[in-house]
């Protein structure tokens, strides 16, 4: 919320991107723990340990950072959930909550089950799979980078609409072939999803107002992780009958609807301000 609100309009996506960016540094350095997480109960130890290194930079960095002047300017308005459920933020929660949702039907299984799918179905080995994780998402990082630039310069829909469903179809075709394809489908899958997640990132902040932005982003995650138990839960049912690979390529679908809902429901946000786009500028809130 502090990078969304501290940045002019026309630099949002891409601020964003670089946040994601330090995200995706802190996946890759947990992939490549986890040859030593394999070498037994110490190792594993070994890896969380390892996270206390960088305690005295958080600490310092949150010594350092200011209050968002923009929340600052709506402290003294009434916070509250209530205040996202209501007109006109409930279905605007709708739109984002389900879209979360239905994006973690099929991202959450397909992240969570891919060593296992390289494992169990295509015979790697711990350090096979590491290196196809690193080679199929080293190639992903600029396009964080590229994803937000454009959405920036263009639009968010128009970015990150077919890029998204792009990916989502890549993605899919990881769990269905092997070989060079797999390789192939999944860089390109990681680099077009990345792109599309940076595109559409500002949604969850620009469409709610400052009192109520960070509670709408907590629900947003609350449907985030309820999706991932639905895609977890469904793969488990499916699996039986379809074997892991086609049963999580199955739920590619609900990705395939969650894209198609920011097409014709969303609107389009980017290079306007979020007075504007959250409301805040047409309907100013009761102080507390």
């Amino acid at each position: 919320m502090l990078a969304v609100e501290c940045v002019p309009a026309a630099n949002r996506a891409i601020t964003l991107s670089l946040v994601l960016l330090a995200n995706g540094a802190g996946l890759a350095l947990a992939v490549a723990a986890l040859p030593l997480a394999a070498a037994g109960r110490s190792g594993f130890a070994a890896v969380y340990l390892a996270q206390l290194l960088v305690l005295p930079a958080v600490l310092g960095a949150g010594r350092r950072l200011e209050e968002s002047p923009r929340y600052l300017a709506h402290a003294g308005e009434r916070h509250g959930y209530r205040e996202v459920l209501r007109r006109p933020y409930g279905r605007r929660l709708l739109l984002v909550g389900g879209t979360a949702l239905l994006a973690a039907v099929f991202l959450a299984p397909s992240a969570e089950f891919l060593n296992r799918y390289l494992d169990d179905v295509r015979g790697y080995s711990p350090l096979e799979i590491v290196l196809f994780l690193m080679v199929t998402g080293i190639p992903s990082v600029p396009m964080l980078i590229a994803g937000g630039r454009l959405s920036d310069m263009h639009g968010r829909k128009v970015i990150g609409v077919p890029l998204g469903l792009a990916a989502s179809v890549a993605l899919a075709g990881v769990f269905l072939v092997g070989g060079a394809a797999l390789w192939l489908l999944a860089v390109a899958g990681n680099m077009l999803g990345s792109a599309a997640g940076a595109a559409l990132a500002p949604y969850r902040s620009e469409l709610f107002p400052t009192r109520a932005r960070s509670g709408a982003g907590t629900l947003v995650l609350v449907a985030t992780v309820a999706g991932s138990a639905i895609g977890l839960a469904g793969v488990g049912a499916l699996a039986p009958a379809l074997g892991i690979g086609r049963a999580i390529a199955a739920l590619a679908i609900f990705a395939l609807l969650g894209a198609l809902l920011v097409a014709l429901r969303f609107p389009e946000t980017a290079r306007r301000d979020l007075d504007e786009t959250s409301g805040e500028s047409r309907a100013p809130a009761t102080a507390s």
